[in-house]
């Protein structure tokens, strides 16, 4: 095959799996189960309560708490529920519309860099393909909004660099810090690498470069952080402390690498074997720092990111990570390994140029490892999607004949002014119950989450509510069976108040025998007036 012949099938590959890239997404979310996980109820909870009754928070006429992970997404139900749209609908839609939205951004970012039109391909795909991604879109949380507002601030960031104005750059950083609080911290890895990138090439610029950022992130962000602080009088959301509060997890850490060997591994080698043929070439060109906008650009795009990638990954190792199903927290990861690979295929495909002509073996040998390696990797995302959709019809399954109907039954037989306390999933229970709730998870309870209570007082304020309903997980549908603090409350004389009202068994018990079961107790006050 001569050199044009070769070029031309490499466009025409291209451009199919460009096109592959937009179709397959839009197949898979036609099929994808209509579900949410249970902690999207949260979100829907506060955000019925800024709709209905002004406000921002867990219990409707109790002290504030801020129990939501970003404020952007309770805030943004909220005006749809005005308007009289299920949350459930609008979060779907969001989590959809954030898949393609990360998309485009990437796609900017892969022109922005003029990349060969086989890495728009190859990339593109990776990230169309990734089977995460699906899960997260359609489960009602802000996940995939996290990623795509990512890709958005990296997006600007290159453009910045390439055409100045540094607005749009700040107003997706102040996006994306309000989407969930650790895009701060993306804020400032972007920021001071803009500011250093301003300072070395165009110092002329730098009092507009300061005024945009107070004007459209400092000042901004400045007035919202004054706001939740006399609101919630708390200086971080109170998730943090429920899940900060342990120490340093090797496994933890361990996972995440293992997460990112199993989506990435064939790709970075992919890389690596288009540089293969001329390596010495491509080392003495980098010692050299020769090459084009993308090349001068690494410092100051892929350094602040991966750095970002970083802390994140020490910060979850000191984190208890709740409802981290399909690896919900590590795909905040995933953003800087897909520039990664773009800034690693563009140096590859320079090297490739270079050799195409006086080496034509190793250019077609390149090229077909590079292929190879990087359909592998697409092809093994596309065959786990079939876990994913099984995993989403089960949470869907499960939820729907327990959490939602325990919830609808407090609904119809509790007062408003009635407590329950959920051991342990309160999300659905709390929203179509429309009571005050008490979550023993402690996202929702400060004192929970940062009052160092002991195993007794604990327990002590597990009763201390009085609560009308008790609705708590069990391996047992007669009895409570659960960890060691649930024996202890099911153990306590106080519990000899309340009598079993209603079963929920899994309907997947068979499959997993864990502690799956639902069990809903009602005060012997209340369970004797519904007999």
């Amino acid at each position: 095959m001569n050199s044009y012949n070769m070029n031309r099938l490499i466009r025409v590959v291209s451009s199919f799996l460009i096109l592959a890239s937009v179709v397959y997404p839009i197949f898979v979310f036609v099929i994808f189960p209509k579900w949410v996980i249970d902690d999207a109820f949260i979100t829907f909870r506060y955000a019925e309560n800024l709709a209905k009754f002004s406000e921002f928070t867990w219990n409707v006429g109790e002290p504030p708490i801020e129990g939501y992970t970003g404020v952007f997404l309770p805030a943004a139900l909220a005006v749809f529920m005005r308007f009289g749209f299920d949350p459930i609908n609008v979060s779907r839609a969001i989590g959809v519309f954030s898949f393609f939205l990360g998309w485009l951004m990437l796609f900017l970012s892969l022109k922005l860099l003029k990349s060969d039109k086989f890495v728009f391909g190859i990339i593109l795909l990776l990230y169309s393909t990734a089977p995460i991604l699906f899960t997260h879109a359609s489960s009602g949380l802000e996940t995939m909004l996290f990623v795509a507002s990512i890709l958005a601030s990296s997006y600007f960031l290159l453009r910045f660099l390439l055409r100045g104005g540094g607005a749009p750059l700040f107003l997706s950083l102040l996006f994306t810090s309000l989407v969930r609080p650790e895009g701060v911290a993306l804020a400032g890895f972007f920021t001071v690498a803009a500011a250093l990138y301003e300072f070395k090439q165009r110092r002329e610029n730098l009092k507009s470069f300061i005024g945009s950022f107070a004007v459209f992130y400092f000042l901004l962000a400045l007035v919202y952080f004054l706001w939740r602080l006399n609101y919630y009088h708390a200086f971080l959301p109170n998730t943090y402390y429920a899940k900060s509060d342990v120490g340093f997890s090797v496994d933890i850490l361990i996972d995440m690498f293992r997460f990112l060997r199993g989506n990435f591994a064939l790709p970075i080698l992919a890389g690596i074997a288009l540089v293969l043929p001329e390596i010495d070439w491509f080392s003495a060109r980098l010692k050299r720092r020769e090459g084009g906008f993308w090349e001068s650009n690494i410092l100051y795009v892929f350094l602040p990111i991966a750095a970002f990638a970083a802390l994140l990954m020490l910060f979850y190792a000191r984190s208890h990570l709740t409802t981290n199903f399909s690896e919900r927290f590590y795909t905040s990861l995933m953003p800087a390994m897909w520039l990664g690979l773009v800034f690693a295929f563009n140096f590859g495909f320079t090297v490739l140029n270079y050799i195409k002509v006086n080496k034509k073996l190793g250019y077609k040998l390149a090229i077909f490892l590079f292929f190879v390696l990087s359909s592998y990797q697409i092809l093994f995302n596309a065959a786990k999607l079939k876990n994913e959709i099984t995993f989403a019809n089960d949470e869907k399954t499960e939820k729907e004949s327990q959490h939602y109907l325990a919830g609808e039954f407090l609904q119809k037989n509790l007062l408003p002014t009635d407590w329950v306390v959920i051991y342990l999933d309160a999300g659905a229970v709390p929203y179509f119950s429309k009571i005050k709730a008490v979550d023993f998870g402690a996202l929702n309870d400060p004192v929970l989450a940062r009052g160092k209570l002991s195993s007794k007082e604990r327990i002590d304020y597990f009763y201390s509510k009085n609560p009308a309903a008790i609705f708590i997980t069990s391996s047992s549908l007669e009895r409570v069976e659960s960890d060691k603090e649930a024996m202890a409350i099911a153990g306590d004389p106080r519990f000899r108040g309340y009598a079993l009202a209603r079963k929920y068994p899994s309907p997947f018990a068979y499959r997993y025998p864990a502690i799956n079961h639902q069990l809903l107790f009602l005060r012997n006050d209340i369970y004797s007036k519904l007999k």
